[in-house]
């Protein structure tokens, strides 16, 4: 089947690649083409861009793994008008799509009222500048798929993790502090909130989710991807100690937030992705501790 990826070169959109790429002919489209084979140029808030792209290589699925992870206006004026752009372009090339397939994410759920799993028939609360952009791109699409019979799926991804991931993020932030620690170039180690929770997610296991609507019918055209788990930050930061080898006597503990977390949609009832496909995550937070650890050394290594 020929697969076009938007967004290729991002986080998810690599391990998507790579766990697409065994039995599929699979284009990469992104701002720059690196210059090999199947990696294709494009600038998706340009639309003849999109239709000129769509119309050469003519794919049956188009994944889009593009757009903004900023919590800011950028990612309002930037994520909705992609997906827009995808969705005409597929319509003026005249194109027989199989499946669009949408990259949303859980932030769109927002507050949620309890702790349980969040299915896909939870409204959509999020007020985040980032949450109301995927809430409007994917109700964008839906809506869009509707009226014109685009074959449209949204995926609502929870908290990605992995190796590869950027050291903004919660995850190799505290390996980067805790490894300090280790080293003794540092002796506090500062988090928001101990008791803050999330559902965090392998990369790789999203890609195989992802993987699995591409190929099968999907009787539904929302799925969470998750794990179905809340991971607090303790829990986390007790992972990634027992991987460095660090007691917690060793260093001062700082929480930079006196303010409890909201109740955040923070885990994923997943059973449409195992009833529809039989999809299970399959990584351990242990193995993503790890994996990211890796990763992480050898960034610091290369610098």
């Amino acid at each position: 089947m020929k697969i076009l990826v938007f967004g290729s070169s991002g986080f998810i959109g690599r391990s998507v690649v790579n766990a697409l790429a065994k039995g599929h002919d699979v284009y990469r489209g992104d701002r720059t083409s690196d210059g090999s084979k199947n990696s294709v140029e494009v600038d998706l808030l340009d639309q003849a861009s999109v239709v000129t792209t769509l119309e050469a290589i003519k794919p049956e699925v188009i994944i889009n793994c593009a757009g903004s992870v900023e919590n800011s206006e950028k990612a309002l004026s930037i994520n909705p008008i992609i997906t827009m752009n995808l969705l005409q372009a597929v319509i003026i090339a005249h194109l027989p799509l199989k499946k669009l397939i949408i990259s949303g994410s859980a932030g769109e759920y927002g507050i949620v009222e309890n702790e349980g799993p969040v299915d896909e028939s939870t409204p959509l609360m999020g007020t985040s500048f980032y949450a109301r952009s995927k809430i409007l791109e994917s109700s964008t699409a839906l809506a869009f798929a509707d009226e014109v019979k685009i074959p449209v799926v949204v995926t609502r991804i929870f908290n990605p993790i992995g190796g590869g991931m950027h050291p903004r993020f919660l995850l190799p932030n505290l390996i980067k502090q805790v490894g300090e620690i280790k080293s003794g170039n540092r002796s506090k180690i500062e988090l928001s909130r101990l008791d803050a929770k999330r559902d965090y997610i392998n990369v790789i296991d999203i890609a195989e989710a992802i993987k699995l609507i591409a190929e099968n019918d999907c009787p539904n055209r929302v799925y969470n991807i998750g794990t179905g788990k809340a991971i607090t930050n303790s829990q986390l930061l007790e992972g990634i100690l027992r991987q460095q080898g660090i007691s917690s006597l060793d260093f001062e503990l700082v929480e930079t937030s006196e303010t409890p977390e909201p109740n955040f949609a923070v885990r994923a009832d997943i059973s449409r992705m195992i009833k529809d496909f039989g999809w299970k995550p399959l990584h351990t937070i242990e193995d993503t501790i790890n994996e990211v650890a890796r990763s992480t050394a050898v960034k610091e290594e290369q610098k």
